[in-house]
C-alpha cells in the first residue's frame, strides 16, 4: 500500500510540472519583431491578420 501511495505521488508531482511547463510556453516568442532603428519601426512587411500586434 505504502508503495502505491508513493508511485501516484511522484505521478502527482510529475503531472505539476508538465502543468507549469505548458504555462510558461509561449508560440508569440518564436516570432521575430520588427527592429527600431533610430527610433523608427517599419512594418511594411508585417501581416497584422497573420501576425497579430506588435509589442513594443
Amino acid at each position: 500500500m505504502n508503495q502505491i501511495k508513493k508511485t501516484y505521488n511522484i505521478l502527482f508531482f510529475i503531472l505539476v510540472i508538465l502543468i507549469f511547463l505548458q504555462g510558461c510556453y509561449n508560440e508569440n516568442s518564436k516570432r521575430k519583431n520588427p527592429i527600431a532603428k533610430n527610433g523608427v519601426i517599419s512594418l511594411k512587411n508585417w501581416d497584422f491578420e497573420k501576425e497579430g500586434m506588435i509589442e513594443l
